[in-house]
């Protein structure tokens, strides 16, 4: 009986290790399993999903509407597509995927007897898998569809931004729209009017700056009109650097409204000359040693003020030095204290100090550069 235990003990023993999983199965000999497989990236970050589309776009029932999705990854060998997550609450619409165009004609029903409804389209940009980065990545956006339930009212449908970061004081943009005018027959059957927005931006005004003419527009069978909105900066020299608001309402034949439209525009303005002030300089005399304060600054308090350029004083007055600095949240002013020290002078002499200023844009290039002197005298000891 003992020896039928022994035998069948070591048939399990062997059992046991032939169904042992040998950890470098599969594996080139002499190297570990994860030998010659890619090294994986790390999830791609939601910086480098970019989706391109408008962010909100009004339209009217039973008048397409139609605008582009498109989307770009920052990543070089990624694939990707652009998806409508939530596509089935628009009926009837398509999306090209080859294109990027989204058209739809919305019904009646989508309004339900309303004036008017708002509807958000989820736009998503989604990364396919391949060996490098084997996670999904994805980013969304949110277009807002508004859907007029009228034929009468005119609808301005965008107002685009002049192209630039912003627009700068002493020029003169323009801003292109799209408006969907169905009475209109020809260009004269539709007016613009500009106001203030109501949101607070700047105290000063631009929409007496803004206006419509019909030279260049263009008016389709179907009543779409575009063209462009001037904006005359070239008229505005006060104007500070800012944000700046102004609302367009365009008015159909018959005197009927559309809902104003807001749109912001970033406004850079005019640098001044930077300023140097200097008060009432002391009577020097030969063995003194006196201290001037001065200071160099923006008088609108915009840009960044510098001296690019100064004479070295102490080449004629051993001893003398000029010495300028700014704070971090005064970059207009500049505060100067100057040494002059004429305790080593001989005779009478007058003197000229010489900068070279400079005041620059906070956003832009745009630079001024002015040459400034100050003059002293060192007079003979009484």
């Amino acid at each position: 009986m003992k020896s039928i235990i022994v035998l069948l003990a070591s048939i399990m023993m062997v059992s046991a290790c032939s169904f042992q999983q040998d950890p470098l199965g599969g594996a080139p000999a002499g190297q570990p399993p994860e030998y010659g497989k890619p090294v994986l990236e790390d999830p791609i970050p939601k910086e480098a999903l970019q989706i391109y589309a408008p962010q909100s776009f009004t339209g009217r029932v039973g008048e397409e509407m139609s605008f582009r999705l498109e989307g770009r990854v920052l990543v070089e060998n990624v694939s990707h597509k652009i998806v409508i997550s939530n596509f089935e609450d628009f009926p009837g619409a398509t999306f090209d995927e080859s294109t990027g165009e989204f058209a739809w004609v919305p019904g009646r029903d989508v309004v339900a007897g309303q004036p008017s409804v708002t509807m958000n389209l989820n736009v998503m940009l989604v990364t396919e898998r391949s060996e490098k980065f084997p996670v999904v990545s994805s980013e969304s956006k949110t277009v807002s569809i508004s859907v007029v339930n009228t034929y009468l009212s005119p609808i301005i449908n965008k107002i685009d931004n002049p192209p630039g970061a912003a627009l700068r004081v002493g020029y003169s943009y323009t801003a292109s729209f799209e408006a969907s005018v169905p009475e209109a027959k020809n260009l004269e059957d539709t007016f613009f009017q500009f106001s203030n927005c109501k949101s607070s931006y700047k105290k000063d005004s631009i929409a007496h700056l803004v206006y419509y003419d019909t030279y260049g527009s263009k008016l389709d069978a179907n009543g779409k009109l575009t063209g462009n909105f001037t904006i005359e900066l070239d008229k505005a020299y006060n104007l500070k650097t800012g944000a700046y608001c102004f609302a367009a309402v365009a008015f159909s034949k018959h005197g009927l409204a559309s809902t104003p439209v807001e749109r912001v525009v970033n406004i850079e303005g005019r640098l001044e000359d930077p300023v140097l002030s200097v008060g009432p300089l002391p009577e020097v005399k030969i063995g003194d040693k006196l201290t001037v304060h001065f200071s160099v600054f923006d008088p609108r308090q915009e840009g960044i003020v510098a001296i690019d350029r100064m004479q070295d004083i102490a080449q004629d007055l051993p001893g003398s030095s000029i010495v300028c600095s700014s704070s971090a949240s005064k970059k207009w002013l500049l505060s100067c204290t100057a040494v002059i020290d004429a305790t080593t002078a001989k005779v009478e002499r007058r003197y000229s100090i010489s900068l070279t200023t400079s005041n620059s844009s906070t956003t832009s290039d745009q630079k001024i550069i002015r040459y400034r002197e100050f003059e002293f005298s060192v007079k003979a000891a009484q």
